[in-house]
């Protein structure tokens, strides 16, 4: 056996057992099951695509086996029923992932909406698949059908809806990578109106996982297209291989334990306005706020700062700024994009850098011990922040001289 069909032979236990785990640690999930389930069911519908890849290579091996050749044809029936459902299980896999990611950035539980459009291509492969089952197993085989076979018109329209559907998957997956990408970005700027830290949720993996999945969707289709073009890709097969047991990994590792963005259990009351809102111009047309009233809200908002050091809290957010000053979160919002001119995140950190710069200064801590202190919680944060609101690095602000004490004479 060549290196491409041991990896590709180990691959399929080992994405199906990595999927079947996935799937039952979230199924037993009693919280946030809105947000879990879908990724189950991805898990799920990737077990199916992995059993029928796995019973596929079982069934070579034993048709290439002398001793195992008479097993062969009792794989027949099942490989045909798990070909059958191949086909809109893979329509079903990035619809599914947009849901999970979709409800894992949502600020409200809503239920889904338009979810049953998501799935329209994956409930016609399974119609495409009804008439595959029932067509005689050689008549598929025959390359190209011949107008004489039976059933050769139901053959026909079966192979070139299992071709457009094929051409679809490519533009499907593609789709909702730039989707993914764009909710993705505007997760993380409404991220920075609600909360002074975001590392722990702003979903990076998601990112990575997006790209793993443009880059088998490169590999997948530049095969796709050769083959179209009577050609071969070298090391495609493989390419995508290792690029698909390397996106569910990471699926799998993170999904299991990655928690929601915004909490759904904070009372409407206390939310702001929805992101889709916060895009539109003149957000706050209909407020009741007076321009006195802002200035006075900004002056709390500082004085909570100056005073309290209310930004030394790394798990600090907007609610708990409002609550601190007693006024509406909407309020609280709105004074600070349009009076003080700052997102939550930014004036948050503002402060606490101005902090860090007076303790660098000052005093002989370590740079990452002021960097907690004042209320950061990575030195990836501290240091990105920094840059952006002094314009350099911590370490070219100066020191106090250590006193180094003589040792007296002997």
């Amino acid at each position: 056996m060549t290196l491409a069909e041991i990896l590709n032979a180990l691959s399929a236990p080992l994405s199906l057992g990595i999927a079947l785990f996935a799937a039952h640690v979230l199924l037993l999930r009693r919280d946030n099951r809105c947000i879990y389930v879908p990724l189950a069911l991805f898990f799920i519908a990737q077990g199916v695509l992995e059993l029928h890849r796995l019973l596929f290579l079982g069934a070579l091996m034993w048709k290439l086996s002398t001793d195992l050749s008479d097993l062969a044809p009792a794989l027949h029936g099942p490989m045909r029923l798990l070909t059958a459902l191949t086909f809109p299980a893979l329509l079903a896999l990035a619809p599914l992932f947009w849901l999970y990611v979709d409800a894992l950035t949502r600020e409200t539980r809503a239920p889904w909406r338009h979810w049953p459009l998501h799935f329209a291509p994956a409930l016609f492969a399974g119609v495409v698949a009804l008439p595959y089952l029932l067509l005689p197993m050689d008549v598929l085989d025959d390359a190209p059908i011949s107008p004489e076979a039976a059933f050769a018109g139901l053959a026909l329209a079966v192979s070139y809806a299992l071709l457009a559907l094929t051409v679809f998957l490519h533009l499907q997956i593609a789709g909702y990578v730039v989707a993914t990408l764009y909710r993705l970005f505007t997760y993380r700027s409404r991220l920075k109106d609600l909360f002074a830290s975001t590392d722990t949720i702003e979903l990076r993996w998601i990112n990575a996982l997006a790209l793993s999945m443009g880059l088998y969707w490169l590999v997948t289709t530049l095969g796709l297209a050769a083959t179209l073009l009577g050609k071969q890709v070298p090391n495609a097969d493989t390419a995508g291989t290792l690029s698909g047991v390397a996106a569910l990994w990471c699926t799998a590792l993170w999904g299991i334990r990655q928690k929601p963005g915004f909490s759904h259990e904070v009372s409407p009351i206390q939310q702001t306005e929805p992101d889709k809102d916060r895009l539109k111009m003149g957000k706050y047309t209909r407020s009741a706020l007076t321009n006195e009233h802002a200035r006075r809200i900004a002056e709390k908002i500082d004085l909570a700062m100056q005073r309290d050091q209310l930004y030394r809290d790394p798990n600090l957010s907007l609610w708990d700024l409002a609550k601190h000053i007693s006024t509406s979160s909407n309020y609280v919002s709105q004074t600070l994009n349009e009076t003080i001119g700052e997102t939550f995140f930014d004036y948050v950190n503002s402060w606490r850098i101005k902090d860090a710069v007076r303790e660098i200064e000052q005093t002989d801590q370590t740079i990452m011990t002021i960097a907690y202190d004042v209320g950061f919680n990575s030195r990836s944060s501290f240091y990105k922040a920094f840059k952006r609101e002094v314009g350099g690095m911590p370490t070219a602000l100066p020191r106090p001289k250590n006193r180094v004490t003589k040792a007296p004479p002997v």
